[in-house]
């Protein structure tokens, strides 16, 4: 199988983490009485622009068919792969799905879906209910936290806005529903299509140029960072979390930390949380053991309700007081499920709304920082492909979705998203220098070259309650270096 666009991930050289663990980081510690407070550097500005209008819904009606979505999606992605197969496959014929011949050398673009036997249907569960022998289910794989749900017996068809056919000969594996591929090969007697090779669109293009360092800086000069942070709040009645939370927002605002800390920190221009400002839910009391617990009162349950609010507020109001500030919703965070996830309301957040410093994004998110271009997610895109591929990392996955030029190739099939007629704002239009993902289980980092010759920088923001970890990414060089955060 060719593949246009992306390469295969590298993996970044590693960068030591910097611990602040308590007690055992003395540059936590505040200073001792009487001694004057530690000099603070200026924080830094950076040039910014926000670029989500692409993901801003304007007509929020859901009465329009799925199906548009997908044509949009191949009309947009369709002359540009055709430039591609003329490249790759000069003279070969290009036709569709209904004028495919047999035993001809031809090229057909379309959209590949996925037939996966291990996929949840509302059918197959109400079979099991009804089973009353029960079936054990399959023991799933998990990777990078996602429980895993391609398998071996998985096929691919190509579908067009005419007909679909049958593969034969390109691994499923790798792939998921939704990618659009221009494919090379012959019709055999079983009418499938035997495929010699195939092409994927790439992310359009390569990042655009970076401003060079101003005159006369030096390195230590021109070290910004931006701060990526994905779940900061803590489940409600996790005073560790709660506790870690706290000291991440004091950090990063310079309220904490001295020494060396303390001069890195001071150059952190910009936060992005990735998703998760809002507090899970607390988990119900289930199991055969449980009590019922009392109904609460009307005012009880609005309390109940309102405190994750209020401790979201909290924290966007910290940082949004001392630095600029990205808010991108996520899984549970109070906005539409469905992507593009649009900006969590000013109303929710009383006391950060008024900040200019605070910026209520979308999700995905797409801004220039630094004379750098970021675009990222909440996260839920790069776990569907986890979910349905044999993808083994995040910035696998990640790199993957370039190589196709598509930010969420599985909306709107696994990954709910809004019915677009007109046109897919999904579709990349240029490559990154930094392309995002909160929700992992672990940092990781790594790059993908692109057509052009530039390299795209891959991050999988950590999950703040489960690692304490936030990554800082130099905008200089692009790096990325962890902090560790653990409160006493």
């Amino acid at each position: 199988m060719r593949g246009g666009g992306t390469a295969a991930p590298a993996r970044a050289p590693p960068t030591p983490p910097i611990p602040i663990s308590a007690p055992a980081a003395p540059d936590l510690l505040p200073p001792a009485p009487g001694a004057p407070p530690p000099a603070r550097s200026r924080r830094p500005e950076v040039a910014y622009e926000r670029r989500d209008d692409r993901f801003r819904i304007a007509d929020r009606s859901y009465g329009d068919q799925y199906a548009a979505t997908y044509f949009s999606r191949l009309a947009a992605t369709r002359p540009d792969l055709e430039k591609a197969a003329e490249a790759a496959w000069p003279g070969v014929p290009r036709v569709s799905v209904l004028q495919l011949p047999e035993n001809e050398d031809v090229v057909v673009i379309g959209t590949l879906y996925k037939d996966c036997a291990l996929k949840p249907s509302a059918l197959d569960e109400y079979a099991k209910e009804m089973d009353t022998r029960g079936a054990d289910a399959p023991v799933r794989e998990v990777v990078a936290g996602i429980a895993r749900l391609a398998a071996d017996t998985d096929t691919l068809v190509l579908e067009d806005a005419g007909a679909r056919v049958a593969l034969a000969g390109l691994p499923p594996g790798p792939l998921v529903t939704g990618v659009v591929a221009a494919l090379r090969g012959r019709v055999g007697e079983d009418g499938a299509l035997a495929v010699e090779g195939a092409l994927f669109r790439g992310p359009g293009g390569s990042p655009p140029p970076r401003p060079p360092p101003a005159a006369g800086a030096g390195a230590a000069d021109g070290d910004r960072y931006i701060a990526f942070v994905s779940r900061l709040a803590a489940a409600p009645g996790d005073a560790a979390g709660a506790a870690a939370a706290g000291l991440a927002v004091d950090l990063l605002t310079g309220h904490a930390g001295a020494g060396a800390l303390a001069s890195t920190l001071a150059r952190v221009a910009r936060v992005v949380v990735a998703g998760g400002l809002l507090a899970p839910a607390a988990p119900a009391t289930t199991g055969a053991d449980a009590v019922a617990p009392a109904r609460p009162s009307a005012a009880a349950a609005a309390r109940a309700a309102l405190g994750p609010l209020r401790d979201a507020d909290a924290l966007a109001t910290a940082l949004a007081s001392s630095l600029p500030v990205d808010i991108v919703p996520g899984p549970g965070d109070a906005t539409n499920a469905g992507l593009p996830q649009q900006p969590v309301h000013r109303c929710l957040l009383p006391g950060a709304a008024p900040a200019a410093a605070l910026t209520r994004a979308t999700n995905p998110h797409e801004f220039d920082a630094g004379g750098a271009r970021f675009l990222g997610t909440a996260g839920q895109n790069v776990d569907d492909v986890l979910r349905y591929s044999t993808a083994a990392t995040r910035v696998e996955a990640m790199a993957s979705l370039l190589a196709w030029g598509h930010v969420a190739p599985t909306a709107p099939d696994t990954l709910p998203c809004h019915p677009f007629t007109a046109a897919d704002p999904f579709v990349l239009q240029g490559a990154p220098h930094v392309f995002f993902a909160g929700g992992a289980a672990a940092l990781e980092v790594g790059e993908a070259a692109v057509e052009g010759g530039g390299v795209v920088r891959l991050l999988a923001v950590p999950d703040f309650q489960a690692t304490r970890t936030i990554a800082l990414l130099n905008l200089r060089t692009l790096d990325v270096q962890p902090l560790v955060v653990e409160a006493p």
